[in-house]
């Protein structure tokens, strides 16, 4: 079949390498002048296991489940050897230390108790979980599309009579996901859209022992700060002040002052930044915050399911829309590999459903196929699903 792959982020880049191996021939389409432009390179690099999510054991299943396959074709770009943690705040935490003990124990993800930092956290665990570095996932992913023959696109949007020129259609354009299917005469379906600012600081001059450092404080609107690539610096969240803008809609509303920073990369004195009240509020956590050096800000539009605060779900969606479109709604990363397989079953079977990332369709040279498994046909066991991520080692850098 004749594809088109509209979105260049890691979702749409791997959707289009698959197919074109599995025998397509795929173009993929970009409406900025580079791939990654957007989420996908600006984000906090977290190749999740699941510690994130305390309220929603579906999305550390999907975590689980994704990560083997990714280390398959990313283990490049995966980078070992972090000093991961989570803390439970002592107060205000949506999820107690006992509940969170209790949920890493159910679902088998291993943990070590330490020390906390300071007396405002209640619990602080050391977390076998690592990381990808943004620029290096970027190149494998061009490598792979030049190598499988994929035909890129660049400043090029969807068009509205692409459905006359391609046999199938893949909607893989995140927060522009309803621009595109506007433009293909589909219906829409709203999403909670939130404008991000990811400020980037540098730690290391404090100690050495900072570089490879990654501390998330739980659960509710606390913070976060996460190495960044091979810089040496690290990127900030706040669950709260990180956030200038929250919309439920069809499309996100971007504060005038924010659309020139919006995906431009790190943008050195934006106008407007909220890293001092991020630092501000993070503080009482992370002491070490004082000797930080602000480096400057990242922006980006993040976009989630609304209405599901209670559980803090992150799932990747891959439906069927119409007899020539699929989307992508992608979630965590990690899930890439298998909504791209998802995807080429929902091409070789061309039926109308929605199915969540299931089992490979495709080993990376592409010789093997399965068909997609619905959700109720996957019980997974989590145990063993963390013991599979954790054995899966990828090569350092």
């Amino acid at each position: 079949m004749k594809i088109a792959v509209v979105g260049g982020g890691l979702f749409g880049c791997t959707a289009a390498f698959i197919l074109q191996q599995n025998g397509h021939e795929v173009h993929l389409y970009e409406k900025n002048g580079a791939i990654f432009g957007a989420a996908s390179g600006i984000n906090q690099y977290r190749l999740h296991k699941g510690y994130h999510y305390p309220r929603s054991n579906e999305t550390v299943r999907e975590c689980l489940q994704g990560l083997a396959a990714f280390k398959r074709y990313f283990g490049e770009s995966v980078i070992g050897g972090v000093e991961r943690y989570y803390a439970i705040a002592a107060k205000g935490s949506q999820t107690s230390k006992a509940k969170y003990l209790s949920f890493l124990d159910a679902n088998g993800l291993p943990y070590k108790i330490e020390k906390p930092m300071c007396k405002e956290l209640d619990l602080f665990v050391r977390v076998e979980e690592e990381r990808v570095c943004p620029s290096q996932l970027r190149n494998i992913c061009a490598k792979k599309m030049a190598l499988a023959g994929v035909e890129i696109f660049l400043n090029a949007p969807a068009y509205k009579d692409m459905r006359d020129d391609y046999d199938q259609i893949v909607v893989s354009g995140y927060a522009g996901n309803n621009d595109i299917l506007k433009t293909l005469g589909c219906s829409i379906k709203k999403y909670q859209y939130e404008v991000c600012e990811k400020p980037v600081i540098a730690l290391n001059r404090i100690s050495e022992w900072f570089r490879d450092f990654s501390l998330v404080v739980m659960d509710g609107n606390f913070c976060s700060v996460d190495p960044l690539g091979h810089t040496g610096w690290h990127v900030m969240g706040h669950v709260e002040h990180a956030i200038h803008s929250r919309n439920v809609g069809y499309a996100p509303e971007v504060p005038a002052r924010l659309k020139k920073y919006l995906d431009q990369g790190r943008i050195h004195k934006p106008i407007g930044s909220r890293y001092q009240k991020m630092k501000k509020a993070s503080k009482k956590y992370m002491p070490f915050l004082d000797e930080a050096l602000y480096q400057g800000s990242m922006f980006t539009t993040r976009v989630v399911l609304p209405r599901k605060d209670k559980t803090d779900e992150r799932p990747t969606i891959v439906e069927r829309i119409d007899d020539k479109v699929i989307k992508i709604f992608s979630g965590k990363l990690g899930t890439a590999v298998e909504a791209a397989h998802t995807t080429l079953a929902l091409v070789q079977t061309n039926r109308r459903t929605e199915c969540r990332p299931a089992a490979p369709a495709a080993s990376p040279n592409g010789r093997t196929t399965k068909t997609c498994k619905s959700p109720l046909e996957v019980q997974p066991n989590y145990a063993r699903l963390a013991k599979q991520a954790s054995a899966a080692k990828a090569p350092r850098p």
